[in-house]
């Protein structure tokens, strides 16, 4: 084995805990948008699916590969990480539309005894009404 293949092989960084939360979101995303795919295939189609897991991967390869170790060495690097974490996995993310996918995707008993009771408590849908609907304040700055 050549000592630069080597090299890319041993970089890569171990992080179970970052493996199980994206195996664990991807199963139960991938679980929710099988049953409204069913329900409603031209809503909820393969290309959601394909961009909730291209931002998965997006964190993957910014978190748990090669650049992980040496972007604390190489500025140009750690930049690139943050590209990937600021500018590509959002996106993909979002397009993936997840908040129904990985709601859908839980088990019925933690929907029905964990989410509901939290969604039915009033304080906790203000604060989210706010924060997805924040109230723009303050005047335009002119150049």
């Amino acid at each position: 084995m050549s000592p630069t293949l080597n090299a890319f092989l041993r970089s890569w960084p171990f992080a179970p805990w970052l493996t199980a939360s994206l195996m664990a979101s991807a199963i139960i995303y991938l679980r929710g948008w099988r049953l409204l795919h069913h329900r409603d295939p031209e809503r909820w189609h393969a290309g959601r699916l394909s961009a909730f897991v291209g931002g998965l991967l997006a964190i993957v390869l910014a978190l748990a590969s090669p650049i992980e170790p040496f972007a604390s060495l190489l500025l140009q690097v750690h930049m690139v990480q943050h590209l990937l974490l600021m500018m590509a996995a959002p996106p993909l993310l979002w397009l993936g539309w997840p908040l129904f996918p990985l709601l859908r995707g839980l088990p019925v008993p933690i929907r029905t005894y964990w989410i509901a009771p939290l969604m039915r408590w009033r304080a906790l849908r203000r604060t989210l009404a706010f924060l997805t609907h924040p109230l723009v304040r303050g005047q335009y700055m002119s150049a």
